[in-house]
């Protein structure tokens, strides 16, 4: 393309995203319920394009707290949007599970048809309370996830986020691709597990002083440190590393590809 046609080109960009900043609107609304709930149940919460922040209260109760807010091509088409975006809670004592039900047709044809506006975007963030003996499902995609204080089970995913966990008792198993990990431990048996693996970003667990425990942990681009003396199984390489805290018990696997791997003590 000669320089005419790149000038061209870049001014019918310009005209684009002028129309798109000037004609768009964004919109938001709140969901607030609470729920009474009975320790040691479980709380599933599925989120798309949003983040997630748990951490527990001394009420055997949930509360639930959402921020929903679209984008659309005109203020009308904002508020017909939001009118279609609702925040389901599946609830009984012992279980909720929330999620977000909202348009399946955005995003297929990007940018210019936003642009025109035509389409938008639906982000659904949410904070919540729970009694601290609780049994937590947690999944995003486009978020990350942040818990606190939670004695029970914890499964934690996302796709394009980082994942914060800290004061956990019990066995966490956590997953990310596009994120760094967290997680500080306030008590480990020889019954729990713990699972932690990303792919673009660093791995970092705390344990207490008094833990014991078999260790896994392995990187492909990084390294691998532990403040803890080991029982070395196998051989020990720069990158992958097999042994026991002590005399060994509950196990830990830590993992990534892109990142490092630190394991400290708290």
């Amino acid at each position: 393309m000669n320089r005419k046609g790149w000038k061209i080109f870049f001014v019918t960009m310009f005209i684009v995203c002028a129309a798109a900043s000037s004609f768009a609107a964004t919109i938001t609304k709140y969901f607030e319920e609470v729920y009474d709930f009975n320790p040691g149940g479980d709380v599933i919460v599925r989120a798309v394009n949003g983040g997630i922040e748990l951490s527990s209260w001394s009420q055997d109760k949930v509360e639930i707290v959402s921020e929903v807010k679209v984008r659309a091509g005109s203020r009308r088409e904002a508020e017909d949007l939001l009118e279609e975006v609702e925040i389901v809670v599946d609830y009984d004592s012992d279980r909720i599970r929330v999620e977000a039900d909202y348009p399946k047709h955005l995003g297929k044809n990007g940018f210019f048809k936003w642009a025109f506006g035509s389409n938008g975007g639906v982000w659904v963030r949410y904070w919540i309370k729970v009694p601290e003996k609780t049994n937590i499902d947690l999944k995003t995609v486009n978020g990350g996830i942040e818990t606190e204080n939670v004695e029970g089970k914890a499964e934690l995913r996302t796709t394009n986020g980082g994942i914060e966990a800290s004061d956990i008792k019990g066995s966490i198993s956590v997953q990310t691709t596009n994120g760094s990990v967290r997680v500080k431990v306030d008590s480990f048996s020889n019954s729990d597990e713990i699972t932690i693996r990303t792919v673009n970003g660093s791995v970092r667990l705390a344990l207490p002083s008094n833990v014991s425990a078999d260790l896994e942990a392995g990187t492909v681009n990084g390294s691998i440190r532990t403040d803890f003396p080991l029982t070395v199984r196998g051989r020990l390489t720069k990158r992958n590393l097999d042994g026991k805290i002590k005399d060994g018990g509950g196990s830990i696997i830590l993992g990534t590809v892109n990142g490092s791997v630190t394991v400290s003590e708290r």
